[in-house]
Order: C-alpha cells, then structure tokens, then sequence
C-alpha cells in the first residue's frame, strides 16, 4: 500500500513538473515583465497623477487673465511638456500656442524652443513631411546649445524614421546619408555630463569591453536616475538595448524603459512595442500578445500613425502564434488529464485488490513474530550447547597438536610431509584461538600476554592480507599511519583489525574507499580509525552492536553472511587491553569504528 503511494504521488509529481516546464516555463525576464504588468495595471493611478498636472498648470494659465507673456510662456511651456509624450492632439494645439506666444515676445531661442517641441510631436506622430517643414521654419545659429543639440537630434530622427519607413532603393540611400550627417552635428553639441551621447546610441569604448560585468550596475544607475530624471531615464534605458545585441539583457532595457513610461504616463512609447516584438521572437506569443495591445491602445491615445502601422503589421502574426500555442496547452492538458485519469483508476484497482492481500500479510506477520520468539529462545539454548561443544573441541583440537608435536621430530618425514603438518599445526592453532574465544564470553577471564608491537606494522599486515578479499569488490583499503610501538596481545589485536576491516569490506558499495588512520591522541593515548563508506548501522543496532545478539545480523553489499559475534569478540579483546572501541557516522556517508589504546603496559 505505501509503496503504491509513494509511486502514485511520484507519477503526479513528475506530471506537474513537466506540465510546468512544458507550458508555464520561467526564463530569467520573468521578473521584470512582472513588474510591467503590475505597473500597467496601475496605469490609471499614473494617468491619474498626470491629468491632476495639467489641470493645475491649466489653473494658472487661465484663471488669470493678467499674466505677463513671460509667464504665459513659461506656463504654455510646462504644459507642453506634460502634453508633448501623452497626448498628440492636444500637445499640437498647445505647440502651435507657445509658437504664437515666442512671436509675440520676439525671442528667437523661445521661438526655437516651441517649433522644437512641435517637430518632435509631429515625427513621433508619423507626419514626416509636416515635421521637415516645421524644422525648416527654426534658425538655430545663434540659439543655446541645448536647441541645436535638440535640433540637429531631431532631423537625424526624422531621416531614421524616413529610410526605416520607405526602405526602398531610390530614397533610402539619401535619407541614410543625411541620418548620418545629422549624428555626427547631434554629437558636437551634446553635453557628456547629461548622458546626450549615450541618448543617441555614442558609448565610450570601455564600455564594451565591461558590459557584461557592470549589467547589474547600468539597471541600479537607471533605477536611481528615475527618480531624478524620469523622461530620460525612460530614453535611457531604451538606448542602453544596444550595448547586448542578440541578448535578452537588451530585452531588460527595453522592459525597464516600459516600466518607466507607465510611470510616467508616457502614451508615446516604442518601448513597449520593443517588448512585444523581442518575446515574441523569444516564443512567448502570450506575453508578445498582451504588451503589444497595450502599445496599440497607447498609440490610439497618443495619436501616432507611425506606431500604429508597426503594432498592427506585427500583431496578426503574435495573434495566429498565440492561438496555436493555445491549441498545444489544450491537447498537452487532454493527455496528462488522460494519463492521470489512467493512474487513478489503476490506483483504486491495486488499493482494492491489495486490500485482501495486506489482511494475509497481518497475519502472516502475527505467526512469524510466534515463530521469532521461539527463535530467539532456542538461540539461547543454542548458544550454552555451543560453549559445551567448544570446551569439548578444545580437548580433541589439544590432542591433535600433542599428536603434531611428536611426528614432527620424525626424521624419516619427507618435506611433503613435514609441510602438510605445519599447516595442520596453524589451523589447529587458529581453531584452538577460536574456541578459547568463545569459552572466554562473559568469562570474566581479562589477563592475557602483552609484547611490544610495531602497532602502524601490524595494521599494515592485516591491511594487505584483506587487499585481496577487496579487490573481488575493487575496493581499496587506504593508511594514514605513523611509528607507533606499544604493549599489545599482537595475535588477539590483529584479530580485532582483520575482523573490523572484513565487515568494512562486507558492507561498503563496490569500488569505495575503506581507509585506517592511526593518531597519537596525547601522552596516554593512541586511536585507530577505520572509515568506510557503505551501508551505515541502524540507529536501533547501536546500542546492543558490541553484544553477543543473534539478531542484529545483516548480510553484506554482495550477499555476504554475518554470524553476529565478531564485533563482540573485538570488544571483549578491546576491554582485556584497557581500550575502548566505538563506532561514529562518516561525514559522508557509512561508519568509522575507532579503537583507542593506552600507551603505557
């Protein structure tokens, strides 16, 4: 049942996961079109804030009628101002005002200044040929350096706009040429300190090679221009686009430009219409869609032609896009609604039908616990007869070494011979040792022979004898060992090495690393640490690990069989010599058994 669960909340998961990546797949702009979208849902409050402007500007222009022509001009101009990027119409009216209020004053610069004003409506309106007449009308040669900034920046606009809007083979040249000529007379005039050049596309050339790096640092400064300089900031970011050709950091700029219209309440925009037409280029028809509808309702309250031309050649194609990806998000939502629909009713089916099953496996459990008790009672019956039948092997293994020691002296053995009985000698030295073991459980039995062991030589023996048994696992037993000497029973120790280094062997993945460091603690100490990385040691077999408990037996990584009393019988040698063995979890993964000794006898 739990195992069902857990793969039926896998298969939804896994589901969901690709239903997330497939249709409502994030991408790094994601949170600044956020923020767009709740500005233009706050548009309102910003047109809002916008229209309380001019009706206060409109306050002081109208209501007294005894105001100087200065001031009238001052006035007419800040309404401009606020009409100029908001709304066409209106702003034309009031351009054409100010044009009459600069003739009356006689001032060139201020007559300049309006006609300035008005040729920059009319080419963001599109009417090119009222704009060029317009421009012609200005005498800039003795005027400020700000109106021929302005004015030489307007005709090289206007002569964009012609050959991007004709593109053809006859005009185009001419009106690139002059594009051209107008930049280089824009860029003697602009003033560095205020960014001019950057407004008409001039970086200096250390930017190019920093751009990637100071990105984040161009989006801080014009965030914090905007609060001083909302316009051109707004400008700004839209020429910043142009350090990252092919980037999406220029579809940033082009975001962060939108966002700053909306808060400006700028209805003449292209920064939007950039938006639309980089994500829709990206594949994002939807957003494409819906930034692109807010540009055509800014371009039919502003009034611009040349807006509404670009936004409705385009917006049929993100239309036709949009829909098909509709279509898509239809038929992938059928078919995992269909796969859902599948794994629930094969869900209800298991359910049912293991319903049954899960009832026999309780009360197969209850048996098998009847049947582990009796086990575990046996296993103590069995453990007495086995201490009876180890006291009585001693005897007959003790015999059979008097038997070796009076054949070996014969002299008429051939070596084979003589070889044969050796062997026999160190099994049966090996079995004795054994069986002294098991006879000495809970004995009480704690003296035994010391000698002064090369301990880091001794670790070095067990480690290259149990090599062999690693390499059937491409394991590698790894020192880190240094000149220890110390008194140890070295025949019982190096049983506690092999033994501890045997279940590392047994229980770590094949090709893992198994490694003994040896460390001189202080003036009483010495530790031995072995680290494997395998299988780990439940938490429930820790506190009975060093006891002799049949059941806290596991099998190996390769099915190994463990017998439960090797880690009992090191900890009864650990104990005779005074030390102490414990195990501790690896830091990444699997257990480290330490053994530390005295130094001293």
């Amino acid at each position: 049942m739990i195992t069902l669960n857990k793969i039926f909340l896998g298969l939804v998961l896994l589901i969901s996961l690709i239903v997330g990546k497939s249709v409502y797949g994030q991408n790094t702009t994601d949170s600044l079109i956020d923020v767009l979208k709740t500005e233009l849902k706050n548009k309102k409050h910003y047109d809002g804030i916008k229209e309380q402007k001019i009706k206060s500007i409109s306050n002081q222009l109208y209501k007294f009628k005894a105001l100087s022509t200065h001031r009238k001009y001052e006035l007419t101009n800040l309404l401009l101002d606020e009409y100029i990027s908001y709304q066409r119409d209106s702003a034309i009216i009031i351009a054409n005002k100010l044009i009459e209020i600069g003739n009356e004053l006689k001032d060139q610069s201020k007559l300049n200044t309006a006609r300035l004003k008005l040729g920059k409506i009319l080419i963001s309106s599109g009417v090119f040929k009222e704009a060029s007449d317009c421009l012609d009308l200005i005498d800039i040669r003795n005027d400020s350096r700000e109106n021929k900034y302005e004015y030489y920046h307007l005709f090289f606009w206007l002569n964009w706009a012609l050959h991007n809007t004709i593109s053809d083979t006859y005009y185009s040249p001419s009106y690139i040429q002059l594009e051209h000529d107008y930049h280089d007379s824009t860029r003697m005039y602009a003033n560095p300190k205020t960014y001019e050049l950057e407004l008409i596309n001039i970086f200096p050339d250390s930017i190019y090679g920093n751009r990637a790096k100071d990105y984040p640092k161009y989006m801080d400064f014009l965030n914090q221009y905007h609060k001083s300089e909302p316009t051109r900031a707004a400008r700004l970011a839209y020429m910043y686009s142009y350090l990252y050709p092919n980037d999406e950091r220029s579809t940033h700029f082009y975001i962060l430009a939108a966002i700053f219209d909306v808060r400006n309440a700028t209805k003449e925009t292209p920064a939007i219409v950039k938006v639309g037409e980089k994500l829709f280029e990206s594949g994002d028809a939807d957003n494409a869609y819906y930034f692109l509808k807010e540009g055509l309702d800014n371009a039919n309250f502003y009034g611009s032609k040349l807006h509404k031309v670009e936004i409705t050649t385009l917006l049929p194609q993100v239309a036709a896009h949009k829909i098909l990806q509709t279509e898509r998000k239809i038929m992938t939502f059928v078919v995992i609604s269909m796969i859902l629909i599948f794994i629930i009713l094969w869900f209800v089916y298991s359910r049912t039908k293991l319903k049954s099953l899960n009832q026999k496996v309780v009360s197969k459990n209850e048996e098998l616990q009847t049947l582990l008790h009796e086990l575990e009672k046996s296993q103590k019956e069995n453990s007495w007869i086995l201490k009876v039948l180890a006291h009585d092997l001693r005897g007959t293994i003790a015999g059979s070494i008097n038997l070796y020691e009076i054949f070996i002296h014969n002299q008429n053995l051939s070596p084979d011979e003589k070889k044969m009985l050796e062997i026999m000698e160190e099994s049966n030295q090996d079995a004795l040792n054994t069986i002294s073991d098991l006879l000495n459980i809970k004995s009480g039995n704690d003296t035994i022979k010391k000698t002064e062991t090369d301990l880091d030589k001794l670790i070095i023996e067990s480690a290259t004898i149990l090599q062999y048994k690693a390499n059937e696992k491409s394991q590698v037993l790894k020192t880190n060992l240094i000149p220890v000497r110390i008194f140890i029973n070295r025949e019982k120790m190096r049983r506690v090495l092999d033994n501890i280094l045997s279940n590392a062997i047994k229980f770590s993945s094949p090709a893992s690393d198994i490694t003994v460091d040896l460390l001189d603690l202080n003036d009483d100490y010495i530790q031995i640490r072995i680290a494997d990385n395998g299988i780990g040691i439940p938490e429930e077999f820790r506190s009975k690990l060093f006891e002799l408990n049949p059941t806290i037996r596991r099998e190996g990584t390769f099915g190994e069989e463990s017998f439960g009393l090797g880690l009992y019988i090191c900890k009864q040698i650990v104990d005779q010599h005074m030390g102490k063995i414990w195990i501790e979890n690896n830091t990444n993964q699997g257990t480290i058994f330490i053994i530390e000794l005295p130094k001293s006898d």
